[in-house]
């Protein structure tokens, strides 16, 4: 593009690119990269007296992982809201009704059952957060040398 007037470049840029609306820095711009390849960059400019000087960022990376979280969270907030929801239910019952023994013990049964079920999954998510936190500082990485472990998969293989 050396040499291409600025509507030349615009031009070029726009048949590769769709600009996306929203969650962009100031004065900044996501364009999502269609040709050659699926990219996401963010597009700024800076300007002084005798020239532009334009910047693109490749964000693709971040805007997946971006997505992801954006899933996991829906996911997860449904997950949670699913027993919570029973829990609810159960207990409002029980607080204004009368049952009997061992209908009530059935409630009960279905809260701890659903209890349980949130705890698991809030101890998955702190989980979750202390690995995403440590950034696999936890993991120890050595050389291991592979020609034992070749010849026990060779060696285990069933012939036929």
């Amino acid at each position: 593009m050396a040499g291409a007037s600025e509507d030349e470049y615009e031009e070029k840029l726009t048949a590769r690119c769709v600009r996306e609306a929203g969650a962009a820095a100031a004065g900044a711009q996501r364009l999502r990269l269609t040709a050659p390849e699926h990219r996401i960059l963010l597009h700024s400019a800076s300007e002084n007296d005798a020239n532009r000087i334009l910047y693109y960022r490749d964000i693709t990376r971040e805007a997946e992982v971006e997505r992801m979280k954006s899933e996991f969270l829906t996911t997860a907030a449904h997950e949670l809201r699913t027993p919570m929801v029973s829990i609810y239910g159960f207990t409002e019952l029980m607080l204004h009704r009368r049952f009997d023994a061992d209908k009530q013990r059935q409630m009960l049964e279905t809260i701890h059952r659903q209890t349980r079920l949130l705890v698991d999954m809030v101890n998955e998510l702190l989980d979750l957060a202390r690995i995403e936190a440590r950034q696999g500082k936890d993991f120890r990485v050595s050389a291991q040398p592979l020609a034992s472990l070749v010849q026990e998969v060779v060696n285990a293989e069933p012939a036929g």
